[in-house]
């Protein structure tokens, strides 16, 4: 997650918003899991976290192909 997160902030081809977007996210869900057992207490949020970090990284994989693809134009 922390890796993911890291190459959202120092993509130069993904814009502002959709990094401060990513980087709250991150930290709300880290800042809440901190407070409790996720696991005992609301095993959904911990859910909605693995789908959200799992959409973050599917989407730097496209932004990355996209990227390859303009190159080769």
């Amino acid at each position: 997650t922390a890796s993911t997160v890291a190459r959202v902030v120092h993509s130069k081809f993904i814009n502002k918003n959709t990094k401060v977007l990513v980087v709250s996210i991150f930290v709300a869900m880290n800042l809440h899991f901190m407070v409790e057992p996720i696991l005992d207490g609301v095993p959904y949020l911990f859910s909605m976290f693995c789908l959200i970090n799992g959409l973050t990284y599917q989407y730097l994989i496209t932004r990355n192909k996209m990227k390859i693809s303009s190159k080769n134009l």
